[in-house]
This record gives structure tokens, C-alpha cells and sequence, in this order.
């Protein structure tokens, strides 16, 4: 199978790509060579290329840069897809499109499906949803994948910032009021194989199981690292001085993508540990 990645130079993209290689023919591109802002570039590379599956990791990710900028947030996290998904509709490829939890407010109680109306909070989620809208129109053969707190190997990587900082002298400040899900490249990769061996359609969320806060998920880094668990210092998010609002609990149900395809994604702890095994093995 003949696979385009979108991103080229991101963390999700990259990782993605390294964990293709080898299973699809696999090839990755990013700006300026394909540009979600210039629609004639992303024609050029899929007539080109003639990619089977388009797999957009593509985003604009930083949530207070969306606040200050949601004309640019919704240009490149909305319509930019819908036009990417327009142009796979005529190649007759499928679209992979990846998306976030924070399409929803988060709340208290069960997690939510895929089926749930979503309610986004901020100029970013609510460019993500216009995004997925707008390739549901424009496509039938796509893929909606919503992950949450994704980490990789890259160097803004949250668990590559809690190393490089607990290796350090001074405290590790670290957010203790926001729980969630961590998601692991390697297994987002091994979903989206899942969903296409088993010529799934539609929206599915793929996270690790288990919940946490980010200062839970630092303190199992500092755990499994040996490091001193003194030097970790729970702060709140007003602390940092955010702009945009995040959701205080937000849990995504996965059991649609057990159901559709047997792929149980890894606990975040067990995930965490393969992380870090593969870290120390370069």
C-alpha cells in the first residue's frame, strides 16, 4: 500500500513515518513542498506520488498561538484539510486525518464517544472541528483519528522536557490539575494499521488507557528514571499564564476501535516504558 504522510519535520509525522517503514511504501512531505495554505501544492504532490492512503499530521498545535490567531488557526486546522480531503475525493485516495480530544469541554463521568456532540473551548478546538467537519463533507473514505497529549521522539516532546529538565539542578515545575490521556506515536501508528487492515471508516479515538495528570505522568517518568522525586513542583495552569481555556477532565472512550479492529491500545504506563526503552537504545 502506497502511503503519503503529511508533516514532514513534526513529531507525529516523523515517528509515524519510521514506524511504516518497512510494513506500506511510505513517504513523507512537508512545507514548503506540500503546504496545507496552498491547495495547488498538495494537488501537485498527490498526482505525483498517487498515494493509495493521505495521513494528515499536519497543525497548527500551540493553543495560545490559535487564540491570538484564529483567522490563521482555522485556515490551517479547518479549511486546509477540507481542501487536502477535496483533493483526495478526486485522486480517489483515503484521507487520514488526525484530530484532537479537544474537540470536547471535558467533564466528570464516562468518556466520551465518538457518537457525542462535541463542545470545544477554544479558537484551536473549535478549528479542529472545523477541519474534521469540512473532510466528512468533502470525502466518504476517511479516517478521523482524535488522540490526546501525544509523545514522541522529538526534542518538544513532554517526556523529552522532563528529562532534559530533571537532569538539571532546579525543580521541575509541572501542571497537577488537568486529567487526561497520554497517547504514544508508536501505538497512534499501530491504530491507524488496525483501522486499515480492517477497512474502517468513519471518526475513532485512539488514546492509551488510563487517565492522569501531567504531573502524575512526570512523576512516573522520574519513577522509571530513577530520578529524585523531590525536584518535582506541582503547579496550576495559571502559573504559566495560558491564554486559551483547556478542559479541566477529559476522557475519550476507545471502545469503538477495540470493537471495530481487536486493537487494545497499551496502558500510558506500559506505553511510557516502551518509550523509554527505545529511548535508551538510541
Amino acid at each position: 500500500m502506497k502511503v503519503l504522510i503529511v508533516g514532514k519535520g513534526g513529531m507525529l509525522a516523523d515517528d509515524l513515518a519510521g514506524k511504516f517503514d518497512g510494513v506500506f511504501d511510505v513517504s513523507v512531505v512537508g512545507r514548503p513542498e506540500l503546504d496545507l495554505l496552498r491547495p495547488e501544492t498538495m494537488r501537485m504532490v498527490i498526482a505525483e506520488q498517487a498515494p493509495e492512503v493521505v495521513i494528515n499530521c499536519a497543525a497548527m498545535t500551540n493553543v495560545d498561538e490559535c487564540e491570538r490567531k484564529p483567522e490563521l488557526a482555522d485556515r490551517v486546522n479547518g479549511r486546509g484539510p477540507g481542501k487536502l480531503a477535496q483533493i483526495c475525493a478526486d485522486a480517489g485516495a483515503k484521507l487520514v486525518h488526525i484530530s484532537t480530544d479537544y474537540v470536547f469541554a471535558g467533564r466528570e463521568g464516562a468518556p466520551y464517544t465518538e457518537e457525542e456532540k462535541p463542545s470545544p473551548l477554544s479558537a484551536y478546538s473549535r478549528s479542529k472541528l472545523l477541519g474534521e467537519e469540512l473532510v466528512r463533507e468533502h470525502l466518504d473514505q476517511h479516517l478521523i483519528v482524535r488522540v490526546a497529549w501525544v509523545f514522541g521522539f522529538k526534542e518538544k516532546s513532554f517526556v523529552r522536557f522532563v528529562l532534559r529538565s530533571a537532569e538539571g539542578n532546579n525543580e521541575v515545575p509541572v501542571i497537577n490539575e488537568q486529567v487526561g490521556s497520554v497517547t504514544y506515536t508508536m501505538d497512534i501508528g499501530e491504530g491507524i494499521m488496525m483501522l486499515l487492515k480492517h477497512r474502517c471508516s468513519g471518526t475513532y479515538h485512539l488514546t492509551n488507557e488510563g487517565e492522569c495528570t501531567r504531573y502524575d505522568f512526570a512523576e512516573e517518568i522520574f519513577r522509571l528514571r530513577g530520578f529524585d522525586p523531590a525536584k518535582l513542583k506541582p503547579i496550576s495552569s495559571a502559573a504559566l499564564g495560558w491564554v486559551a481555556p483547556r478542559p479541566q477532565r477529559l476522557l475519550i472512550s476507545k471502545e469503538k476501535i477495540k470493537r471495530d479492529t481487536g486493537y487494545v491500545p497499551p496502558n500510558w504506563k506500559e506505553a511510557l516504558k516502551e518509550y523509554l526503552r527505545k529511548e535508551n537504545n538510541g
